[in-house]
């Protein structure tokens, strides 16, 4: 991550100044004596630091150090956050485990005293959540995964520093070895640089968080899917590809994670976490299918969740309670659900989406009715894969909504792809994003912009 930690503001202390004044009072001489003598004698026993020394008219002020500050108490600053009315966005519920007096006195006093003028006349839990983020470096839900060590299946995690994630996507990649675009891979010297260009990696590397459709088996086991036209297969360090285009997280809710069955797509979720990559969509079990990926970027937590409906004749297994496979999505009771949680328990949901009618330009009905309810349900992005082709993309209630990024790296064919760069921020109503794509080429199994950048 190309980001750095702003530094948190100061507080002045005003010094006090303490003065004082002392006074003297004497008495008149008794029995003064009468002779000469007398008082010749009386002034030779007088010191002469008294009789010859200039009188000392000034007084060394005391030395005091000024007083310790008092910084707001976690239980004062709870109190108050507590005390902030519940948003369609944020509810108190989601964060009660969080905002405890025993956190928040972890935090340095200048931060509890920022925070405390920051909490007074602030209306509501959201405004609130983005001066918190402001001053911490975190929202209240990414300090929650940064106070018990990492966000779930997250590798990046980045404080504050102008608000602003950017999120990128490419459309479906294949890194199966017999497939077209990874014979051209083996025959230019099995360099990823070679294929996709020097400018397209530096974007998706420099993204806070970068996730590609991987539409293959990633192993060395297995036989090809009975009746299935089409089957991917890559060895096992194939994964590694995703991490030298720096990839942070990859979907393997698609029609071809499981096109060797049950033991390589075992392998392919083992390959991807030895290589560090974050997966999403699939598991062991449903839960696990069903599990948003988070991280944390600029001090957002960004959670994904993956789901397919793709195959017109179901070959790719669903998970269930006790078998692995992919968060299907025919239904969308399972996925909706999965959005739920990740809108109760994050910032920003994502939802990427193998769906569409392949090798169409046009948006189907199935597509429309899925996006209005994820959007209903707390998505706030929503990217889709599988047509093969470029569809329209717009924005619906706020949410940016691209239905197919076509082939990023899948063949040797001449077509038009597109890398999407969404920016994500925080608003005192909820989430603001904003989507640009950027033209690509893949021909002759190299992908690169479409024009000179």
């Amino acid at each position: 991550m190309r980001k750095s930690i702003k530094a948190a503001g100061t507080l002045l202390l005003a010094g006090l100044l303490l003065t004082g004044c002392a006074g003297q009072s004497g008495n008149p001489l008794n029995n003064v004596p009468e002779s000469p003598a007398e008082t010749e004698s009386v002034q030779e026993d007088i010191p002469e630091t008294m009789s010859d020394a200039e009188p000392d008219t000034e007084t060394e002020p005391e030395e005091t150090e000024p007083p310790e500050p008092v910084y707001p108490a976690g239980a004062e600053l709870a109190a108050g956050i507590a005390a902030l009315p519940d948003s369609d966005v944020l509810r108190q519920n989601d964060i009660a485990d969080v905002i405890t007096a025993a956190n928040l006195d972890t935090l340095p006093g200048e931060v509890r005293e920022r925070l405390a003028e920051a909490l007074r006349g602030c209306e509501s839990l959201t405004a609130y959540r983005t001066a918190f983020h402001r001053i911490t470096g975190y929202t209240f839900h990414a300090w929650r995964d940064v106070l018990a060590g990492a966000s779930a299946g997250n590798h990046t995690s980045t404080p504050y520093t102008d608000g602003i994630a950017s999120l990128v996507f490419t459309g479906d990649v294949c890194v199966g070895d017999e497939w077209y675009n990874m014979q051209a891979y083996h025959r230019m010297g099995s360099d990823i640089k070679n294929n996709i260009t020097e400018d397209v990696r530096n974007w998706i590397s420099g993204a806070d968080v970068a996730l590609m459709n991987c539409e293959c088996t990633i192993s060395d086991r297995g036989e090809p899917t009975p009746g299935k036209l089409y089957t991917f297969r890559g060895k096992p360090e194939n994964a590694e590809i995703f991490v030298q285009l720096g990839v942070d997280i990859v979907s393997l809710a698609n029609n071809h994670a499981h096109d060797y069955g049950r033991d390589a797509f075992l392998d392919t979720m083992t390959a991807l976490e030895e290589a560090g990559v974050v997966y999403v969509g699939a598991g062991e079990t449903l839960d696990e299918a069903m599990q948003y990926r988070s991280f944390v970027a600029d001090g957002m937590k960004i959670a994904y969740v993956s789901a397919s409906n793709a195959e017109k004749y179901r070959l790719t297994p669903g998970a269930t309670e006790t078998s692995p496979g992919i968060l299907l999505m025919y239904e969308e009771e399972n996925v909706l659900t999965a959005i739920d949680r990740a809108a109760r328990e994050a910032d920003v949901v994502v939802a990427y989406l193998h769906w569409g009618t392949e090798n169409s330009t046009r948006v189907n009905a199935d597509q429309q009715k899925k996006r209005d309810l994820f959007i209903e349900h707390g998505a706030d992005v929503i990217v889709g894969a599988h047509p093969h082709v470029l569809q329209p993309w717009e924005t619906v209630n706020g949410v940016p909504v691209v239905y197919s990024l076509g082939n990023f790296w899948f063949n040797m064919e001449t077509v038009d792809t597109a890398l999407a760069d969404i920016q994500v921020s925080l608003t005192e109503t909820g989430v603001a994003a904003e989507c640009a794509l950027y033209a690509c080429t893949q021909s002759g199994g190299v992908t690169g912009f479409a024009y000179e950048k």
